[in-house]
């Protein structure tokens, strides 16, 4: 989170609405204006006599419609919908960053299980060149090993540069260097990443969704944003008094102190400006706020439907690979030389359950990465805390 760029950003965002309500929260609506003039009195047809006059005026403009309060409550509700915005982008990025994780974890996996296959694909492969040189099998044979061999060895290639991948992606959104190799402990365990809340069903899932989704709430408080500024604008349709305070010398030595007030006239729209576009504009974006929100809470139900069968489905795969199984397929592969050197099976026997057995290992580092990746997003989707796994 302290290095994600749009937690960043979205936490500036809500800096910026408090410079907002601050300026929002001014009394007065505009500056007071000072006037001053000055003339020189003078009788015409030669009478004696002159006087300097001066004119001095202070205004200001004052708001009796409580259209303050009204830009403060907008100004809240686009600040409540902004902190909603900044829940959902931290969910996301949560959610990208331990996606991200596991990415790397079976990576890791992926790697270590294609060299030792690789270490066991070259044994066997030379086990059946050494063989073909002492006519035991034929020279077919032994190059089909060769070659089966070969392939296998791109299954590393392929896992490294895979490796590579998924730690410059994780690295890049930890803030690291991604050209740094990045050290990532843990395991992609069923045990671990089981989500025992979830286990009630879909129904469940999605009213637990439907109250813990930020996108819901954030559509929800937009529409209040919007309904804030319709209070707003038709506020500041009540005309503000101007209030002036004047002092001058006038006539010959005369002075003058006085006051008064000023107050525009409304007029209908289009000859005089007037807010009602605005208002017009205004209520039907309420409307489309409002018709957002029922559009959103579908979406948040299509998802979590979705993100549940998924989650379900990868679950059902990764329990075909049982675990008595798997132990059994690692001591099979190691054993495969040595009932090739006891010729207890032929070279294309072994071959076959070679291939068999490494498609059985990496079909379960698959299974249990795309497990992962779907309890990610079925987490994501449902709402919960994805550090907790809890909402």
């Amino acid at each position: 989170m302290d290095q994600s760029p749009e937690v960043r950003r979205a936490r500036l965002e809500l800096q910026a609405l408090a410079g907002r309500r601050v300026t929002a929260g001014v009394w007065l609506p505009r500056l007071p204006g000072v006037s001053f003039q000055a003339d020189q009195r003078t009788f015409f047809g030669g009478a004696p006599g002159s006087t300097f006059n001066w004119y001095v005026t202070l205004s200001q403009e004052v708001e009796i419609g409580g259209q303050r309060g009204a830009r403060l409550r907008e100004v809240d509700a686009t600040l409540d919908a902004e902190i909603r915005r900044y829940a959902v982008v931290r969910l996301d990025v949560s959610a990208q960053a331990l996606a991200a994780y596991f990415d790397v974890v079976a990576a890791n996996d992926f790697v270590q299980l294609a060299r030792e296959v690789g270490r066991v694909a070259d044994g066997l492969g030379a086990l059946a060149q050494a063989r073909a040189q002492e006519s035991l099998v034929s020279p077919v044979d032994a190059d089909v090993a060769k070659s089966e061999a070969v392939q296998i060895s791109q299954i590393r290639y392929e896992a490294e540069r895979r490796q590579s991948s998924a730690q410059t992606l994780l690295a890049g959104l930890l803030g690291l260097d991604p050209a740094e190799p990045i050290s990532v402990t843990g395991e992609l365990s069923p045990q671990q990443t089981t989500p025992t809340a979830i286990e009630a069903g879909l129904a469940g899932l999605e009213t637990t969704a439907l109250m813990l989704r930020g996108e819901i709430a954030a559509a929800q408080a937009e529409r209040r944003v919007l309904e804030s500024r319709l209070d707003l604008i038709r506020r500041l349709q009540i005309p503000n008094p101007t209030v002036s305070f004047f002092a001058q010398r006038d006539g010959f030595s005369e002075r003058v102190i006085g006051g008064g007030i000023s107050i525009p006239i409304p007029l209908l729209s289009p000859i005089w400006p007037s807010r009602a576009g605005e208002i017009q504009e205004t209520i039907a974006r309420i409307e489309q706020a409002s018709a957002n929100v029922a559009l959103v809470r579908r979406q948040v139900r299509i998802q979590v439907a979705q993100a549940y069968a998924d989650w379900r489905s990868r679950r059902a795969a990764l329990q075909q690979y049982f675990p008595d199984l798997m132990v059994r397929a690692k001591r099979d592969l190691g054993a495969i030389g040595e009932g090739l050197s006891s010729r207890q099976l032929t070279v294309r026997d072994a071959l076959l359950a070679q291939r068999s057995l490494i498609q059985l290992e990496l079909g379960h580092v698959e299974a249990r990465r795309a497990y992962a990746a779907a309890w990610v997003n079925l987490m994501r989707m449902s709402g919960f805390d994805l550090a907790e796994g809890r909402p």
